[in-house]
């Protein structure tokens, strides 16, 4: 046992012996258990009180300058993202112009091929056909 306890004891038993049990358990009661500079005030509790406000005033201003931060933040990022997005759309529309030209001009030269081996067809088969009366005519004739 300690030695602050054991002499809270030994006083304890003398206050029964000089005073009676009651008041002697009422007087040990109002003496506190540790000593008395070990005690917190009401001016103790006070002053920690408004540290304690002033640390939550603390964080609840870095906690708004944070997420003014993050907002700015991420307003760069949508302007970055937005304007990434507008370069991407003008580069694939230049690109399918370019496609579409390639095409144009794929589609001209197979629709001169297309003619001409129309005429190359019809050309034979006229020839195919006066070649053929032809022959008949000297066959009759």
């Amino acid at each position: 046992m300690p030695a602050d306890e054991s002499i809270r004891i030994r006083l304890h038993q003398r206050l029964v012996e000089l005073l009676d049990p009651e008041l002697a358990d009422a007087m040990m009661e109002s003496m506190p258990p540790t000593p008395w500079d070990q005690l917190a005030t009401k001016t103790d509790l006070a002053a920690i009180d408004l540290r304690f406000d002033r640390l939550d005033a603390t964080i609840t201003a870095q906690g708004e300058r944070l997420d003014a931060t993050i907002a700015a933040q991420g307003e760069r990022l949508d302007a970055t993202i937005a304007a990434q997005g507008e370069r991407l759309d003008a580069m694939y529309a230049a690109r399918g112009e370019r496609f579409e030209a390639k095409l144009d001009r794929v589609e001209s030269r197979l629709a001169v091929r297309y003619m001409e081996t129309t005429r190359m067809i019809v050309f034979a088969m006229m020839t195919l056909f006066v070649g053929t009366v032809a022959a008949m005519v000297a066959m009759v004739g």
